[in-house]
Parts: structure tokens; C-alpha cells; sequence
């Protein structure tokens, strides 16, 4: 049936409208800046990290239609069930790119706000994290994850190995 494909194509469009106007407003703590979307091609793939939880993955793509990259971030048990699960998408808007993550039916929007030892994309208005700093190297990704938690601020690192 065509439904489907015309309801998630709509559900898109909602999610780039607000990206854009959540990337074109100019806060006083979140400036973005222009970077291209190839400049994070290094991230196709696949990528692992074990942590205390249990098996960290992270699968990108590039999307072929749009050149934006989409994936998603999954932790597995020791059984290898999927305890977490998160749809991942960066996006290039005006020359400004922008990181989704949707967990369920919640969409948080981080913008691209540094790129000089890294790929920093902040959001300071969420709770946790504000701020998504990725290193890529050819194979590997560190990844730092910098937030205010229940008890302070905290940060988390994550070294992903390409697989």
C-alpha cells in the first residue's frame, strides 16, 4: 500500500521543518556553524565498544537519495538482547548540519557547533546529553558524551572500533 511510504515521508518533512528552524534560530549558547556533510563520511560502517552495560553498536549509511548519513545506536545484553535502541541522523540544511537522535517518539536536535579536535554538536537546552563530541580516525570513533545528570555534570567516553 502507498500509505505507509506518503505517512513516513510526512513524518520526515515534520522533523527537517523543525530542524531547520531549530538550526536557524541563533541562541546565545548555541551558534552553528557551516560544515559540509562529507567532511563525516569516515563514520559509514559499523562500530563497537564494550561498556559495563554490555555491547555498544553504532551503524551508519549514507543515505543515496539525500547524501545524509542515517544509522542508528543499539546496546545488547550479554545475551545479546537489545536493551537500548536509538534512530541516528545527520543532516545538511543551508550548510549547517545537524545530528537527530530518536529514541521512540522523541526527537532531540543537536546542531553543529565546533569542528576543530572534533565534530562537537551541542543541544544546552536538553537535559542529557547537551553535547556529542565525535573523533574519527579510520578505525576508530571517540566519542565523548558531556551532560548535567541527576547528580551533576557528567561525561561519558566511548571508544568504537570499526567491525
Amino acid at each position: 500500500m502507498k500509505i505507509k511510504p506518503l505517512i513516513i515521508g510526512f513524518l520526515i518533512g515534520i522533523i527537517l521543518v523543525r530542524l531547520f528552524s531549530y538550526l536557524s534560530d541563533v541562541k546565545s549558547d548555541v551558534v552553528a556553524i557551516d560544515a559540509s556533510i562529507s567532511e563525516l563520511n569516515g563514520l559509514v560502517g559499523k562500530w563497537e565498544a564494550s561498556t559495563d552495560a554490555g555491547k555498544y553498536l553504532e551503524i551508519w549509511e549514507k543515505d543515496t537519495i539525500t547524501n545524509n548519513l542515517k544509522g542508528g545506536a543499539f546496546l545488547l545484553d550479554e545475551k545479546g538482547d537489545t536493551v537500548f535502541r536509538e534512530t541516528l541522523n545527520l543532516v545538511s540544511i543551508n550548510d549547517k548540519l545537524g545530528y537527530i537522535a530518536t529514541i521512540g517518539n522523541k526527537v532531540t536536535l543537536f546542531s553543529l557547533t565546533e569542528k576543530t579536535e572534533g565534530f562537537s554538536f551541542s543541544n544546552f537546552e536538553h537535559d542529557y546529553p547537551k553535547q556529542l563530541l565525535y573523533k574519527i580516525s579510520e578505525n576508530k570513533i571517540n566519542v565523548d558524551i558531556i551532560g548535567s545528570g541527576l547528580f551533576g555534570d557528567s561525561s561519558e567516553k566511548l571508544e568504537l572500533i570499526r567491525k
